[in-house]
């Protein structure tokens, strides 16, 4: 597969807020932002020959432009150039317009103009200099772009869903409001006049669609003028009216579909939405959608009882929800994009009647991604928008052929587990402290543990039951939240048996702790002899199974424990076994990543020895995080590779051995929560976040210094901490900050002459000790940004150091 980023979804319950170019570029409002893929390639699918000489079709993935950032609050419409310029026209809650430019996402022109929330928006395609834009009190702002005036007016007090300007004239403009009434307004004059008043909607105008064609046509035994049509459609039907004269020629009611699986937890509740798009190449035809997420065609010269045609996605995902928006990708109109409440953004060829290509949006933070071990190009991705996603990544036709679940999520997926031998079945946790089961093959809803945690499910693993042979499954899911691990107890009549408490069964075998210490990981080796426990001391345990023994203790860290990893037993440079196979790598808070060498604990197990170890050294400490590591993951194509990732917006790929890095990755604006090293290709790693996203890079492209906007401003020296016998010369400091380097050393030297001054006049011969203690200030004085409850290593630093591993 190529590189790829799965964006934060497009804003919804926005008629304007999406757009695309007859270049094939598209444009979408995301949360405060607007992304611009280009999906030009994606459009031609691209021929290929298998190994079997069989002919198949592959798809390229939209290929990320880039993402303008210059608003406050959510973007309410997006437009792009009509006349495939590279420009682009948003608005936003914060009132503003902004005219910027796609190569440099740099705005060029803005407007403050509206009072108002800012609802709606087009751009006259037959005069490009005029930009209209509108908000909830009716107000209509034109906005001309070469002269940078603006002019508004309003016809009616009331909120606007939806504008659109004439495609054959800079005069014609359509207003939908949200009693139900469009108006066609006159442009001509300075004063704007209302030209037609169409009624008969019963609800909010969502979407109107000129006719593109030109000439005269019957419709319904009517001749009339092609360039005066229009469709208007609320959440119940479609209507198509004349604009010269006011008449309703067409109308079609939407018919609910019965079959829509809706659920109680749906964000936006029963609220419906319909959005039209009228193809240029076929002008008799009317593409519009459903509340359950089709795209349908209305053939207008067909019988009034004829069922529409229905778009089909095959070998993709399609829309299950509603769609809010269909932008035309092309000058005749047959190559569309929608995106849906789903979150799922497909593009569909209206000529052949189907999808070319789907990919997945996040509409909350990107928490968890894991591989499955009985399919290598199956991910599951938990996120806090309330869905799990299944990316199968091993399709050469569909790079994005991602399913989502969400049926019966009440809360954030903070995790997720793939069952070490069953195939389809996925366990999770929550952000409200739930644990279930999803089997991805069936359509029921998830099984849910009986016993919750309090608050956040942190991690989710399959193993082997306390009790085995006691009933049950060969694995059950184990779960950590609230400081303490759980054992569920989750299948058919078993969700009212409660969960067992692993802290507990530990301490009936090791006996009672000394000092209450919260557990924070579990991680359980591959052949299940034996498991690590994390703890909120930054101490590390490794038990056996089943006896639940301590075998040995790692005490490195002092912070808490996010995340344990051994190493695999067999990877594609070794594939009988590792010669790293004993390694185990844990990271927490205090940012570092240890790895250590347990091949002693291995050998004392193999022989059941239960002798005390001696003190060994750590392997590897990595210092290459200046923040808190959240997630870090083995290689398994290479021998003692690792990819980390953590707070300060990274992601580092070490080579333990030698103690290098190889790579770092720093395009996540936000920090990172995940990390998986990609099973199909040595090349590739995904990660993800808190900017609700999920990019998948190559290691070869990237280089291999740890650099970070953070990381940038913390290395920035902070001024000299004078002493408060010499506080008269803060003036002195304070230019020393803005200052050069050559003028902040003239500065210090006078500053160090100023002292020696000072302090002779106070009999106290002390200059040296007073200009040491100044300069070891430096560093007391915190950067900007830094983390107090974090050290600060260098970039890159390696340091190995002795570690305490000591047997029970």
């Amino acid at each position: 597969m190529e590189p790829c980023i799965l964006p934060c979804s497009p804003n919804w319950f926005l008629c304007s807020v999406s757009s695309g170019s007859e270049s094939g570029l598209y444009a979408f409002g995301s949360k405060t932002d607007v992304l611009v893929y280009d999906v030009s390639l994606t459009l031609g699918r691209v021929s290929s020959t298998s190994g079997l000489g069989k002919s198949s079709e592959s798809v390229a993935p939209p290929a990320f432009v880039g993402c303008y950032s210059g608003h406050r609050d959510k973007v309410t419409a997006v437009r792009l150039h009509p006349d495939s310029l590279q420009w682009t026209c948003c608005s936003s809650d914060d009132y503003s317009v902004n005219l910027w430019d796609i190569r440099s996402l740099v705005s060029m022109q803005v407007h403050n103009e509206h009072k108002e929330k800012i609802t709606s928006m087009t751009w006259s395609a037959s005069n490009l200099d005029l930009i209209l834009t509108s908000d909830e009190k009716g107000t209509v702002v034109m906005w001309r772009i070469k002269s940078n005036s603006v002019q508004s007016f309003r016809l009616e007090r009331e909120y606007i869903y939806s504008l659109e300007m004439s495609p054959h004239s800079s005069s014609r403009l359509a207003i939908g409001y949200r009693s139900g009434v469009a108006l066609i307004v006159g442009l001509d004059r300075d004063n704007p006049q209302i030209l037609q008043r169409l009624r008969g909607h019963e609800g909010e105008i969502l979407s109107m669609r000129w006719c593109p064609a030109e000439g005269v046509c019957t419709l319904r035994g009517d001749e009339v003028d092609m360039e005066s049509l229009i469709a208007t459609a609320d959440k119940r039907c479609i209507k198509v009216w004349s604009t010269s004269n006011g008449k309703e020629l067409m109308y079609r009611k939407i018919s609910q579909n019965s079959s829509y699986r809706h659920d109680p937890q749906e964000p936006g509740g029963r609220r419906a939405w319909l959005s039209l798009h009228w193809p240029k190449y076929q002008p008799f035809e009317l593409v519009f959608s459903s509340q359950s997420g089709d795209l349908l065609l209305w053939d207008l010269k067909g019988k009034p009882s004829q069922e529409p045609d229905r778009l089909i996605a095959r070998d993709m995902a399609q829309h299950t929800r509603l769609i809010f928006n269909i932008a035309s990708l092309s000058s005749d109109g047959d190559k569309v994009v929608s995106f849906s409440l789903d979150r799922t953004v497909v593009i569909w060829d209206i000529k052949a009647r189907k999808g070319v290509c789907s990919f997945s949006s996040f509409g909350g933070y990107v928490y968890c991604a894991r591989a499955s071990p009985l399919e290598p190009g199956c991910v599951a991705i938990g996120a806090g928008d309330n869905m799990i996603r299944v990316w199968n990544q091993g399709k050469r036709t569909n790079p994005f052929d991602i399913s989502t679940h969400y049926y019966g999520m009440k809360s954030k997926i903070t995790t997720v587990s793939w069952h070490p031998q069953r195939e389809g079945l996925l366990a999770y946790g929550t952000e409200d402290g739930r644990v279930g089961v999803y089997n991805l093959l069936s359509s029921k809803y998830p099984s849910m543990s009986g016993t919750f945690h309090n608050k956040i499910v942190y991690v989710v693993c399959w193993a082997p039951p306390l009790e085995a042979g006691k009933g049950g499954h060969d694995f059950e899911v184990y779960s950590v939240g609230d400081g303490i691990i759980l054992q569920h107890y989750i299948g058919d009549g078993e969700t009212k048996r409660d969960a067992v408490n692993l802290v507990k069964a530990i301490q009936a075998v090791n006996g009672e702790e000394k000092e209450k210490i919260n557990r924070s990981e579990i991680s359980w080796h591959s052949d299940f002899t034996m498991f690590a426990v994390g703890c909120d001391n930054g101490s590390v345990t490794v038990y056996s199974f089943p006896r639940l023994q301590r075998i040995c203790s790692v005490s490195l860290h002092q912070k808490l424990v996010n995340c344990i990893r051994w190493h695999p037993q067999t990877t594609g440079e070794s594939p009988h076994l590792s010669p790293c196979h004993s390694l185990v790598a844990f990271a927490g808070n205090d940012s570092c990543v240890t790895v250590v060498d347990l091949s002693q604990v291995f050998l004392g197990t193999a022989s059941g020895s239960s002798s005390p170890l001696r003190e060994v050294q750590a392997y590897r400490q990595l210092q290459g995080h200046h923040q808190r590591t959240t997630d870090l993951c083995w290689s398994p194509h290479h021998d003692g590779r690792m990819v980390t990732v953590g707070y300060d917006n990274v992601a580092v790929v070490w080579d333990v051995r030698t103690s290098a890095v190889l790579a770092c990755y720093n395009q996540h604006p936000g920090r990172l929560l995940t990390v998986l090293w990609s099973n199909l290709d040595p090349d590739l790693i995904m990660t993800g976040g808190f900017d609700s996203t999920f990019r998948m890079w190559k290691v070869s492209e990237q280089p291999k210094e740890v650099t970070s906007a953070d990381r940038k401003k913390k290395k920035k020296k902070a001024p000299p901490k004078v002493p408060e016998a010499v506080s008269e010369d803060k003036s002195i400091s304070s230019a020393a900050e803005l200052a050069s380097e050559q003028e902040m050393e003239e500065l210090m030297d006078l500053l160090k002459q100023k002292r020696q001054l000072l302090m002779s006049e106070l009999h106290l011969d002390k200059d040296k000790d007073v200009t040491n203690n100044a300069s070891e200030s430096r560093g007391s004085v915190p950067a900007p940004n830094a983390v107090a409850t974090t050290a600060a290593p260098r970039s890159g630093d390696i340091t190995p150091g002795a570690a305490s591993v000591t047997a029970a």
